[in-house]
């Protein structure tokens, strides 16, 4: 299972889905949103521009995903889509940390062997939707 896996986030996810149908609505509140006419096309925007403008964007639906904010789920599962690349680096580059015994549930896992690879998406997984939903909007910029 991947990172994007693990959080339930596959093209058919019933919160992208969410995310989706609002989309209009979220970019009618807030203006930074309306760089596409689509929640679907914006993962292939943000590379494609610097990282002030796609900072601005990710900030905008940060505040919408912040319990402290929208406190929208579904705006948490589009952040979380967003930044599911990056995170998929961390956890392929963590999988391949030279071999050490780590421990699930008091059993010995190998690192590198099949059920570590999977414990890794799952902790950074975990550690996304965490980043997601308790990023400090008010005072910080760069998502």
């Amino acid at each position: 299972m991947s990172v994007g896996d693990q959080l339930g986030l596959d093209d058919n996810s019933e919160l992208l889905d969410q995310a989706r149908q609002k989309w209009p609505a979220w970019v009618a509140a807030d203006r930074r949103l309306g760089v596409v006419e689509e929640f679907d096309d914006l993962r292939a925007w943000l590379p494609s521009v610097d990282s002030a403008a796609s900072d601005e964007v990710l900030l905008a639906l940060a505040m919408l995903a912040a319990p402290d904010g929208g406190d929208d789920i579904a705006a948490a599962a589009a952040i979380a889509k967003c930044l599911l690349p990056g995170a998929c680096r961390l956890a392929g580059w963590l999988s391949t940390l030279p071999p050490r015994e780590v421990f699930r549930d008091s059993q010995p896992v190998a690192a590198g062997s099949w059920s570590a690879v999977e414990r890794i998406d799952e902790l950074v997984a975990s550690q996304l939707w965490i980043e997601v939903r308790t990023f400090k909007w008010r005072r910080l910029r760069k998502v």
